[in-house]
């Protein structure tokens, strides 16, 4: 199929990893079976449930597009790259099997495709929290929370977060089959923010819908919530391996993040037992360069907080050792 005809009507995978899902599996299902964009197949593969949600979407969803699958316990990455593996779609359209999508979501991301010129790596958009009764909560507006650049990559560094909620992404296909963004198995807490590094790093393009298009449920079974500190640890390791394949002008900048993650480490992750800070040293290996930025950083949070405004002092010097030049000339 030539790239006109794929974007005229491009077949979409949606991809859902199901474990012990049947809470909430079928308000997942019925929000994409009520897209209006129609040329879809959804993938779900259930990773050994206990609860009956194989046997419950067998009963109750006889949609032609649906593909269901079983296999024993492997993991979510090895799920989502199952997921991937049994897709054909030129676009995979992760979703969480928790959350819901607008009626508009994937027709919205379709046509944000069509409009680019050069077919971006990742689509995505802004979503709202649901709690587990699926009342509303907070908004997050990428476009209004965060600085958007050019390039994902350079925005994704600059924003030292895992920026796009991974129900709200769609990764091009090309990327996976090609072995450059897949999940990679050893992660159990970051293993998105690895691939779409990965495929930012290759592919810069992106496409960004700033509407709300997905529901993102908060509940207490949400393993970020749970685990915060594999979160850092895994998102330390992913830089590293970034830095093998950056370039010398990102090089700083991917040293800094890894400095940012340590800090924050040691602020907010309540479980500090001798085992994580053993894997947190092992995993920055004792650089240097990264020693001096998390010092940097802890003294620019220390002098903030006692009133001290490190940048407005900065330019004031510059201002007036500049003036004393000059008045020297």
């Amino acid at each position: 199929m030539s790239e006109k005809e794929t974007k005229k009507n491009m077949l979409i995978s949606v991809n859902i990893c199901l474990y012990n899902s049947v809470e909430f599996i079928k308000e997942t299902l019925d929000s994409v079976f009520a897209q209006t964009y129609e040329n879809f197949e959804v993938v779900a593969v259930d990773d050994g449930s206990t609860d009956g949600t194989y046997e419950f979407i067998k009963k109750n969803y006889s949609d032609p597009r649906l593909r269901l699958y079983r296999q024993k316990n492997h993991g979510l990455s090895y799920t989502r790259n199952r997921c991937a593996e049994l897709s054909a779609g030129s676009y995979l359209a992760f979703l969480d099997h928790d959350d819901i999508w607008m009626p508009e979501k994937l027709n919205k991301q379709v046509v944000a495709i069509k409009r680019t010129n050069h077919p971006p790596s990742l689509v995505f958009c802004d979503h709202q929290v649901i709690d587990k009764t699926g009342a509303l909560g907070s908004v997050y507006s990428i476009e209004k929370e965060r600085t958007l650049l050019d390039s994902f990559f350079d925005t994704a560094l600059n924003e030292r977060a895992c920026i796009i909620g991974l129900s709200g992404v769609m990764l091009q296909k090309k990327m996976w089959d090609s072995g450059i963004a897949r999940f990679d198995e050893r992660y159990k807490m970051a293993e998105e923010y690895d691939v779409w590094m990965k495929a930012s790093m290759e592919n810069s393009a992106y496409a960004y819908v700033p509407e709300i298009l997905f529901h993102y449920r908060v509940h207490g079974e949400n393993t970020s919530i749970r685990m915060p500190e594999l979160v850092y640890l895994e998102s330390i390791d992913i830089l590293y391996k970034l830095l093998n394949r950056a370039s010398h002008r990102y090089r700083s900048m991917i040293k800094k993040n890894i400095a940012q993650f340590c800090l924050e480490f040691f602020q907010e992750c309540p479980n500090k037992s001798p085992e994580i800070i053993h894997n947190l040293f092992a995993y920055i290996k004792m650089d240097v360069y990264v020693f001096w930025w998390i010092a940097m950083l802890y003294l620019t949070k220390f002098l903030r907080g006692h009133g001290f405004r490190p940048r407005y002092w900065v330019r004031t010097a510059r201002s007036y050792f500049s003036s004393l030049r000059q008045k020297q000339k």
